[in-house]
């Protein structure tokens, strides 16, 4: 336990405990360290975006696996069972594999958003109203409607989540198809990334919200708007805090990152951030500079 009272919790923590113990100790210690990484996992946005990020790893292998033997292989060299290149062409048949592992990377991170507003939906022994895999379903349930451009990708995905990524056939003949409708890899990409970027602004919004302003999500990216449409070169720190007195400082600092983070000149980024941090540990008179190029704020 450190200075704070929190408890790291590891395997070989519990093992050693558990020696010091009888049998009966020995189970309640288990289960209580159980109970606390369940809720700690099951609240921690990270732990979802954890997950998201390692499963499209992995999709991503699978993806490049494919390709390489669609492109080094001939597609329609027959292989005997258990013969020469067997196993291998077995990677002509990733791709409704590769789709189910990033339809679980997409539920992760939709989950993840919606679990840093809604921490009761984890009760003491199970997760609920989000215990489904239809993630456009999930979405449109909680009034997050930026997604809305990929509704065809988020039920191809759930169809793979479901059945087509795990099994020859599905549930039902009615649902069957025998050739399955390819997915837009760029479109796919996107949406991985743009459902990233909302993760990354929640956090944020969580942030800003234990500091004391409780902020929408619409509400933070027309602050954003706001005062990106106010600065230039010339501005500085205490300028934009003396223009928006209504904002907080936690806010101001939290849109800049953010706004920082989409700024495709990586020198111009750093600038950026590192004149926001500074901002934060009190010096208030640097200017945005000559480094810093105006742009129209993204929409998310």
């Amino acid at each position: 336990m450190n200075k704070k009272g929190r408890t790291y919790l590891s395997e070989n923590n519990i093992v050693s405990e558990c020696d010091k113990m009888d049998s009966s100790e020995s189970y309640k210690l288990v289960e209580k360290y159980k109970k606390m990484d369940y809720e700690h996992s099951g609240r921690s946005q990270i732990s979802w975006d954890t997950s998201a990020e390692a499963l499209k790893r992995a999709a991503n292998l699978l993806l490049i696996a494919y390709k390489q033997y669609m492109t080094t292989a001939a597609p329609l060299l027959i292989t005997v069972e258990g013969g020469p290149g067997w196993e291998e062409s077995n990677d002509s048949r990733l791709i409704p594999i590769y789709y189910m592992l990033m339809g679980l990377a997409v539920e992760n991170y939709v989950k993840g958003i919606i679990m840093v507003n809604h921490p009761d939906y984890l009760t003491e022994d199970r997760l609920t109203k989000i215990d489904k895999h239809e993630t456009y379903d999930l979405l449109n349930e909680h009034g997050i409607t930026d997604f809305k451009e990929y509704d065809d990708i988020l039920h191809q995905l759930a169809e793979y989540v479901t059945s087509k990524g795990r099994y020859p056939i599905t549930k039902k003949l009615e649902e069957h198809r025998i050739v399955n409708e390819p997915i837009d890899p760029d479109r796919l990409d996107n949406l991985l990334t743009k459902l990233y970027k909302r993760s990354k602004i929640e956090r944020r919004l969580k942030a800003i919200r234990n500091a004391g302003d409780n902020i929408t999500f619409k509400g933070f990216m027309d602050t954003q708007q706001e005062i990106i449409a106010f600065i230039n070169p010339d501005v500085s720190m205490k300028d934009i805090r003396d223009q928006y007195p209504k904002y907080s400082k936690v806010l101001i600092f939290h849109v800049l990152g953010n706004y920082a983070e989409d700024i495709g000149d990586k020198k111009v980024k750093r600038h950026l951030l590192t004149i926001a941090e500074r901002w934060n540990l009190g010096y208030e008179n640097d200017k945005l500079g000559h480094g810093y190029v105006h742009k129209t704020v993204p929409r998310h």
